[in-house]
């Protein structure tokens, strides 16, 4: 151990444990000596009570001997100077004349005996006196009171502290109380909503149409894959045709040349799952595309990680769309090979979870909200999830509408309503391609009265009927006011499954903005029509091409 000499003084370093064993020592002996002034200011206060008690005996006797009494004997008074404001009693006689008429003096206009004062005595001094001779405490340290003075006390234990802060709370239930309670326990009745009802599902974000969302998740996804894409081999052909281009703004013209016909949401999920198997190999001081063996191997990893079988089905569909949409050679053998898809393959106990169509009692409740309910925005959303239902549409497909036709009959009644929407799933489709896909729904429901006439007034009532300025079904905000961002598939379903008073605490039932699309054409499947006229009313496409294309009228 070094130490250091200066001027006769050695200085040894201590160790952290020596240095806190003498912090706790010398706290020990602070408090030590603070108990010893504490003790000798206790005494000195008892013995000035004491004394102070004695003189107001003494002085009690000698009035009462005073009214009784015309001479007293000589009483011996032992007390300091400056207890009687600076006279001197010590030893002195007591003198009967100072009590003449001490009778006479005594009595009050009442007849009630006045006491009067010892001549000489001060109560001020007495409290002064008794004040000087305490010791000021002076000011502490935090660690020299409360827990910190136990926490650093050797003598005490640590949990000692805790004794007289925490208590048992004593259980009401058990104490013994004969007596009636006058307090009658009443149910509280239930909270009413007050506010509408969207305000519970709604959410509040930034205000953006359809189209600007659909332009920030296109803009997104090539950032995306132009970024993945940089890291795989120059020797592989589309990477040497984005990356022979000399800026980003050329490169990424290459990515959108290839993607023009893609949904923004299909682009961004195979990118995330090309992403995480380039990683994988990335990693790991590996080069990608991987060969048949490699992509394998990474799939039996992710199996014993617990992936699930859906995202092992979308490492086999993005390979897949790499293969022929971005013509990736590397990954023919991919493609081909049983063992990897064997791998992703469904267990064949798995039960595969589909929303649930609604029933026609659900249908009616809908019908009775568009037509009944006080709030002008659940009439609105009652209506918009009608159209969903009876044109079989989607709720993404539907809120791209572009065109709002209403189609009366003779009798000038709206029989039909029609959106055209340009961005739907099957707009790749060869029939549908470069055409609005018409979603026809008629106006008569499972109920009396026509639900498409009172839909339409209450959108403009709203001022939300051209969809030039608004979706088909706008989001509404705090102040309920129509916005140009479109109601999202997730805000639907929520706000659905309240209107229809869907117990969300059971897992069994499972209604979306999906059950929508699947109603009419479950009631069509068990009807028993053909599985063609079924894929023509859910606008899927099929053998039947040329039908559609000149028929006009089809979808009707």
């Amino acid at each position: 151990m070094d130490a250091d000499s200066d001027e006769g003084w050695i200085h040894v370093p201590l160790s952290v444990l020596d240095r806190q064993e003498e912090y706790r020592r010398v706290a020990a002996l602070e408090n030590a000596s603070l108990e010893v002034q504490h003790e000798s200011s206790r005494l000195q206060e008892q013995a000035i009570a004491a004394e102070l008690e004695a003189l107001e005996s003494q002085r009690n006797a000698l009035q009462v001997s005073a009214d009784h009494s015309s001479e007293l004997p000589v009483t011996e008074v032992n007390t300091e100077m400056h207890m009687f404001g600076g006279e001197n009693f010590s030893n002195s006689g007591y003198s009967p004349s100072s009590f003449q008429g001490a009778s006479q003096r005594g009595q009050s206009s009442s007849g009630r005996a006045v006491v009067e004062p010892i001549e000489g005595y001060s109560a001020a001094n007495v409290f002064g006196l008794a004040r000087s001779r305490l010791q000021t405490e002076g000011l502490k340290q935090f660690w020299e009171t409360g827990f910190w003075n136990d926490f650093f006390d050797p003598n005490k234990d640590f949990f000692s502290g805790f004794e007289q802060s925490f208590k048992r709370p004593v259980d009401p239930t058990h104490v013994q109380d004969d007596e009636p309670l006058d307090v009658v326990a009443e149910r509280r009745p239930k909270t009413i909503k007050i506010a509408a009802t969207f305000m519970d599902h709604v959410k509040t974000t930034t205000v953006m149409s359809w189209k600007e969302q659909r332009e920030s998740e296109w803009q997104t996804a090539i950032y995306r894959w132009h970024s993945m894409l940089s890291v795989w081999l120059r020797s592989v052909q589309i990477v040497e045709q984005i990356f022979s281009r000399e800026g980003f703004s050329a490169q990424a013209q290459v990515l959108v040349d290839i993607f023009h016909n893609r949904a923004p949401a299909t682009i961004m999920k195979r990118c995330r799952s090309m992403s995480r198997l380039t990683n994988y190999f990335i990693d790991r001081g590996r080069t990608f595309p991987c060969d048949e063996s490699q992509f394998y191997e990474f799939m039996c990893v992710e199996r014993e990680n617990g992936a699930p079988p859906s995202r092992l089905k979308g490492f086999i569909e993005a390979v897949t769309f790499c293969r022929h949409v971005l013509g990736v050679l590397e990954f023919e053998g991919i493609t081909s090979s049983r063992r990897c898809q064997g791998v992703a393959a469904l267990d064949v106990n798995h039960k595969i979870h589909q929303a649930e169509p609604l029933s026609v009692k659900q249908l009616e409740i809908l019908h009775n909200v568009l037509f009944n309910s006080d709030e002008l925005w659940n009439r609105v959303f009652a209506g918009m999830l009608l159209f969903c239902v009876y044109a079989r549409s989607r709720w993404s497909d539907a809120q791209h509408g572009e065109q709002f036709l209403e189609d009366y009959d003779e009798t000038g009644n709206c029989a039909y309503i029609e959106i055209a929407t340009g961005v739907h799933k099957t707009a790749k489709a060869l029939q549908l391609r470069h055409l609005f896909l018409p979603l026809v729904a008629p106006c008569l429901g499972v109920v009396e009265g026509n639900w498409g006439s009172e839909w339409c007034e209450c959108r403009k009532k709203l001022g939300i009927h051209d969809l030039k300025q608004y979706p088909l079904m706008p989001a509404p905000n705090a102040a309920q006011e129509p916005t140009e961002r479109p109601l999202t598939t997730t805000e639907a379903g929520s706000w659905m499954r309240d209107l229809l008073s869907v117990d969300v605490a059971n897992k069994q039932i499972r209604f979306s903005s999906h059950s929508l699309k699947a109603t009419c054409l479950s009631y069509a499947a068990k009807r028993g029509c053909s599985f063609e006229d079924r894929l023509s009313l859910g606008y899927h496409s099929h053998n039947l091409k040329m039908a559609l294309v000149y028929s006009r009228d089809g979808a009707s």
